[in-house]
């Protein structure tokens, strides 16, 4: 899971491992680079046809979201971390 920085992210951490996931290995995990560089391994797997997306009536908007990463006005989410990709 992402740790977001600062304490929170150690509070947050610490719950999940502790309230919601115990007795399982978890860990936080701190992101490094830009939102684009994270993107780079869905945006290559959607290209090579590896990505599936449940048919919903989100769809349209969600991919309109992720055809305007990195340029949209709009504050895009983390398309990396939107989608499974599946191999």
């Amino acid at each position: 899971m992402e740790e977001e920085p600062g304490s929170a992210g150690k509070s947050m951490i610490s719950y999940y491992s502790r309230s919601v996931v115990p007795g399982y290995t978890f860990r936080g995990h701190r992101t490094t680079g830009s939102k684009e560089v994270r993107a780079n391994p869905l945006s290559a797997a959607a290209e090579n046809g590896n990505v599936k997306l449940l048919k919903a009536h989100w769809n349209r908007d969600f991919i309109n979201e992720l055809e305007a990463f990195p340029k949209s006005s709009v504050a895009v989410k983390d398309p990396a971390a939107l989608l499974w990709h599946c191999a």
